[in-house]
């Protein structure tokens, strides 16, 4: 299902930013979930902890963070 996660994530967040580009909007809010973390236990999670993404679905939520 790489594909799958890749269409959804990646190119979903490509398409909100053209979006919100076109129509002059100045900042988009990213909301990603804790898979990023994979089996890191430590609460609460936060912005500068290291990623851990081993799967498609991980992998494809962190490329969200690079645009």
């Amino acid at each position: 299902m790489p594909e799958f996660c890749n269409s959804v994530n990646v190119n979903g967040t490509v398409n909100v930013l053209n979006a919100a580009r076109i129509n002059n909007i100045e900042k988009v809010i990213f909301a990603s979930s804790a898979a990023l973390y994979a089996d890191d236990l430590d609460l609460p999670k936060h912005e500068k902890m290291i990623l851990f993404p081993k799967i498609p679905y991980r992998y494809s939520k962190l490329a969200g963070l690079s645009f």
